[in-house]
C-alpha cells in the first residue's frame, strides 16, 4: 500500500482521454439478504452506462475467494460479489472499459489474473532507483514547500506514501522540523511488514511484468512494442 496505484490510474485516464470511476467495493454492502449482490450488478450497470472508461477496483483480493470458499476477509458474502466481479470481467459489457484492480495482498489471486480476466499484471516495488525516489521528493517539497536547504533523508525501500507522510509532518505546525528528523517519527512498512514484502518481490518478479520495460522482471529479451491503449481498448491490469 501507499504507492500511488490510484494516481497511476487517474493518469492513465487523462493519457487516452477517458473519465476515470473509483469504485469503493466497501460500500456494497447492506443489512438485508441480498443487498450486496444488488448493489455489485447496479455498479456494474453504472460503469457500463459510462464506458468507454477507466474503472479502479481497488483491494479485490478482499472480494476474491481463494479457494472456492470464503474471501480474503473471511466473508461467504464477499466471496459471492467477487464471483459476480470475476464473471462480469470477462463479459462483454466490459470490452470497452480499461478496469484496474488492485490488491494489497497476493496470496489469494491466482483467481483474478486467469487468461482471460486482465492483460496485463505489474507490482509497485519498494526498491525503486534513486531517480524514482528524487521525482517523489521533488513532488511532495513543492506541495508542502518544504525549503530547498532541507536535505532529503536517504531511506532504503521507503513508498511514495511515506515521503508524502514526512513531507506533511516536517512542514506541520506543531512539528516544523527538518525532514531527517521527520523521518524518525514514521514506521516504515519495509520493516514493519518485511516478510510480507518479501513475499511480494519473489511474486512479482516470476508472474509480473515490469512497466518501464514491457517484459517479466528479469527477462533480458527485447520487448515487444504494443500500441498505444485507445477508447476501444480491451486493455485491464492488476497492480499490487
Amino acid at each position: 500500500p501507499g504507492f500511488g496505484k490510484t494516481q497511476i490510474a487517474k493518469r492513465l485516464g487523462k493519457d487516452v482521454g477517458l473519465p476515470v470511476l473509483i469504485a469503493n467495493l466497501d460500500a456494497i454492502g447492506g443489512k438485508y439478504v441480498g443487498d450486496s449482490e444488488g448493489n455489485t450488478r447496479l455498479l456494474q450497470r453504472i460503469i457500463e452506462r459510462n464506458s468507454p472508461c477507466v474503472v479502479v477496483l481497488d483491494e479485490m483480493n478482499r472480494f476474491i475467494s481463494t479457494d472456492g470458499g470464503s474471501s480474503a476477509s473471511g466473508n461467504n458474502v464477499d466471496a459471492k460479489t467477487g464471483g459476480m466481479w470475476l464473471t462480469w470481467l470477462s463479459s462483454p459489457e466490459a470490452k470497452d472499459i480499461i478496469i484496474i484492480a488492485t490488491a494489497n495482498d497476493v496470496s489469494g489471486v491466482s483467481t483474478m489474473i486467469r487468461a482471460g480476466r486482465f492483460d496485463l499484471t505489474t507490482y509497485s516495488s519498494v526498491d525503486r532507483s534513486d531517480e524514482q525516489v528524487n521525482q517523489v521528493w521533488d513532488l511532495y517539497r513543492k506541495q508542502y514547500k518544504i525549503p530547498e536547504s532541507d536535505v532529503n533523508p536517504r531511506i532504503p525501500r521507503i513508498s511514495p506514501a511515506e515521503q508524502e507522510l514526512i513531507c506533511r509532518n516536517a512542514s506541520a505546525e506543531w512539528f516544523n522540523e527538518p525532514l531527517e528528523k521527520a523521518a524518525q517519527r514514521v514506521v516504515f512498512i519495509a520493516q514493519t511488514s518485511a516478510q510480507a514484502v518479501a513475499d511480494l518481490e519473489a511474486w512479482g518478479k516470476q508472474f509480473c511484468v515490469d512497466l518501464e520495460t514491457g517484459r517479466r522482471f528479469g527477462e533480458t529479451t527485447e520487448p515487444r512494442k504494443s500500441a498505444k491503449p485507445s477508447a476501444n481498448a480491451r486493455t485491464r491490469s492488476v497492480s499490487a
